[in-house]
């Protein structure tokens, strides 16, 4: 018998985990708080309000945030976007940064939870290491909280391609 792994996430924390996949996958909590888990890929992603919150120069960097275009196995890169407040309030989102690959490995997620001050842009970068060549997409998105999916913008995807 072969398992999947799937990510999961803790709504109210923010919080992601990767499980095997099980039979009653209701039956999942959270680490740490205890409540329930939502399959990631099972969420809805609705773009409400997408002048409010722009994503701009998606891209990848090395550690020091060089951009660059070509990964090698087992380099420690960033995933990262500017993502900028148009509102003239402060606004808490989470900011998630899936990597997905082309090969029969699992995903990965990162997540964030944060307040964007009004009129201001941030970045979050996320590190990956991949340990495989081939191609991967990293979709950037992000919610305005773990109870309410709602993206505050239109997921972006990065192509990330690792050489060896």
């Amino acid at each position: 018998m072969s398992f999947d792994y799937v990510d999961y996430i803790c709504l109210e924390c923010a919080r992601n985990k990767r499980v095997k996949q099980v039979p009653k996958p209701e039956d999942l909590r959270c680490d740490a708080c205890d409540m329930k888990l939502y399959r990631i890929d099972e969420l809805p992603i609705l773009v409400r309000y997408p002048e409010r919150i722009s994503i701009n120069n998606a891209r990848i960097t090395d550690l020091s945030g060089r951009k660059i275009d070509t990964v090698k196995i087992n380099q420690r890169i960033h995933i990262t976007a500017d993502i900028t407040n148009n509102q003239n309030h402060d606004q808490k989102l989470i900011y998630l940064v899936q990597m997905d690959s082309t090969i029969p490995i699992s995903t990965s997620l990162k997540t964030v939870c944060d307040t964007l001050a009004a009129g201001k842009t941030s970045c979050w970068p996320q590190e990956f290491q991949l340990n495989m060549d081939g191609d991967y997409t990293a979709k950037i998105f992000s919610w305005k909280s773990g109870y309410d999916q709602i993206a505050l913008f239109k997921p972006t995807n990065v192509t990330v391609c690792v050489v060896p």
